[in-house]
């Protein structure tokens, strides 16, 4: 059982950066805070999971072939819907890509996957019910007269679209492992092209745009992990098949991370570990992550649902997809169900009716603490955690920015639920440091200080 206490010294000097040395008094203070330490099981490779993690570009390229004609496959499919009109406006600026993306990533927590991205699940249970509520309330929101189109497993479009995926995945696959021999006879050189913001690598014809901080984050990750796995091994080809592979499946804005400035407020009271993140996004120094075959080389700990939490104070900012969310919820509310001293701070986005159709505009502490339960059943993952909710923010889209790694840059994406969740922490200067923050994010937020990355 690993014991992970961090050092929290660096965080508090980049937060000085921002909040003035006045602040350094009441900061230092914190010092002396008995910290919870992390304990947790690390990642464990799931019994009936054999999956190749040998990393390779020309793989990778393979990989993305498939992908790229699994989202033709889709697209074709769906766009020959002669019922609705428009279908291309529709779904335009590759929300549909999006859509075939999340898909993928839905596939990846059936446990007779066969390859780390490719989708071919052996026992053919394909997960399509996520595909069919985006694919819904899409052509609703844009037109109201189209309830009546709506799709559903029994349709026969989907029908057909479930037949020809299975038989594509399984064809696509049994060639991939069949080019895996073959490869080896054709070679690009990397190459690596340094500006003053950023790294280009090429690779064929393939470009790869990495902002520099990241690059040095990464290069950071990986030679505190390289020893675990041998010397000899070429840094920037990990590097290089990390962005290229979330370039290729990443599912809309997934790489999108909570603000560092948040992130750095709760460090001061333990909160180091996010429980779903990735290399390129996470800047605690541990965290879980999608995709252990290459991440395991920048720090990674794993499959959040191949881990074991046992205590501690952990970020969970899942996918928003319902499908995972909702199971996620599942997995963390039998957690504190069984463990005492363990506590989330959780991140989602807010799709329950209430709180939508309250059109809040400013940050808001607790505004559904004395709804029922009941109320949030239209919305599964809420519904579930309300019971365990000790405190809340209601984060409107426009007021605190989410930030994207792989683009380097802020975006205003969505309205947010930030919880405190737990069910009991025995530390009483963590459980009011953590309610602490709240306060703090409310004041600073009137200052447009998290405008200010």
């Amino acid at each position: 059982m690993n014991r992970i206490i961090y050092n929290y010294n660096f965080e508090i000097n980049h937060i000085y950066r921002y909040m003035g040395r006045e602040k350094e008094k009441e900061i230092n203070t914190l010092n002396t805070i008995n910290i919870i330490p992390y304990n947790f099981t690390p990642h464990k490779l799931k019994k009936n999971n054999n999956l190749p993690d040998d990393i390779s570009i020309k793989k990778e390229i393979l990989r993305s072939n498939i992908i790229k004609k699994l989202i033709k496959l889709f697209t074709y499919i769906i766009r020959n819907m002669k019922e609705i009109k428009n279908l291309s406006k529709i779904f335009k600026y590759n929300k549909l890509e999006e859509y075939v993306h999340k898909w993928c990533w839905l596939q990846y927590t059936n446990s007779s996957l066969q390859d780390i991205i490719i989708p071919y699940v052996k026992n053919e249970k394909y997960n399509f019910n996520e595909f069919i509520e985006d694919f819904n309330y899409t052509i609703i929101n844009k037109n109201t007269n189209l309830e009546n189109m709506k799709l559903t497993l029994e349709k026969p479009i989907i029908k057909n679209l479930i037949s020809k995926t299975k038989s594509f995945l399984k064809k696509e696959y049994f060639i991939f492992n069949n080019q895996l021999l073959e490869i080896d006879n054709i070679d690009f050189k990397l190459n690596k092209i340094r500006n003053e913001d950023e790294i280009i690598f090429k690779y064929s014809d393939i470009y790869i745009t990495i902002n520099n901080n990241v690059y040095i984050r990464l290069q950071q990750k990986f030679n505190n992990n390289y020893k675990t796995f041998g010397n000899n091994i070429d840094i920037d080809k990990y590097i290089f098949c990390l962005f290229y592979r979330y370039s290729y499946i990443d599912s809309g804005n997934q790489q999108l991370a909570i603000h560092h400035k948040i992130k750095s407020m709760f460090r001061e009271y333990g909160v180091n570990f996010e429980l779903f993140g990735s290399a390129i996004n996470v800047v605690s120094d541990y965290y879980c992550s999608l995709f252990y075959d290459i991440e395991k080389y920048f720090g990674s700990q794993g499959n959040f649902f191949d881990i074991e939490l046992v205590s501690g104070i952990y970020w969970c900012n899942p996918p928003y997809i319902n499908y995972l969310m909702t199971n996620v919820a599942n997995k963390l509310i039998d957690i504190m169900n069984n463990t005492t001293n363990i506590g989330f701070i959780i991140t989602i986005p807010i799709w329950d009716n209430i709180t939508q159709k309250s059109n809040l505009t400013e940050i808001t502490r607790n505004y559904n603490k004395y709804n029922c339960q009941e109320d949030y059943e239209d919305y599964p993952v809420y519904y579930l955690l309300k019971p365990y909710i000790k405190d809340e923010l209601i984060i409107p889209q426009n007021r605190i920015p989410y930030f994207n790694y792989r683009y380097y840059k802020p975006i205003f994406a969505s309205d947010t639920y930030m919880l405190i969740v737990y069910k009991e922490l025995t530390n009483t200067n963590i459980n009011s440091g953590l309610h602490t923050v709240f306060n703090k994010i409310i004041e600073l937020d009137k200052t447009n200080y998290f405008h200010l990355c």
